[in-house]
């Protein structure tokens, strides 16, 4: 017998037993949470060895690319998933871009590239929500290149 069920009798066993529902529950929910997003610091970290480091790399990247971070993004997108549909959409006053993936008419991955110091949430929330996947790029991250095999590798690992 446990200690509040020794004091409390099945009243403290029964509350007992609630309490540890409610912690199972809250760690069920954080696990999901964190198989949903994918894009923490410590995966970007980790998992972009290739794509992040003090010097630019050779390779193509976000940085060397004659055009702006969306047209880079965009170009990537449309010419290494061209079985997705993709949508952009600018948002918050032109300071992110989201980047939509569709198959059969059914949405499979957002893509969000944004500043760094944005702490926005509601975007990954809502596709947790709905089951969708979600990834995020920083575009303004010092030292982050976002080389094109990294975006293409890491899109890739999303769909």
């Amino acid at each position: 017998m446990g200690l509040l069920s020794k004091l409390f009798g099945e009243a403290g066993k029964e509350f007992a037993q609630e309490v540890k529902k409610t912690v199972d529950l809250a760690v069920s929910e954080a696990k999901k949470r964190e198989d949903y997003v994918t894009n923490d610091v410590a995966h970007e970290v980790s998992a972009s060895g290739d794509s992040w480091g003090e010097e630019m790399p050779a390779e193509e990247n976000q940085f060397n690319y004659q055009g702006s971070y969306k047209a880079y993004f965009s170009e990537i997108y449309h010419s290494e998933f061209s079985d997705y549909q993709i949508t952009e959409e600018d948002v918050r006053n032109n300071k992110a871009t989201v980047f939509t993936f569709s198959k059969d008419g059914r949405k499979v991955l957002v893509v969000e590239v944004r500043s760094d110091r944005s702490n926005a949430r509601k975007l990954c929330d809502d596709c947790r929500r709905e089951g969708v996947r979600y990834i995020r790029f920083y575009y303004d991250h010092e030292g982050w290149w976002n080389t094109r095999s990294y975006v293409i590798r890491r899109t890739r690992e999303n769909l």
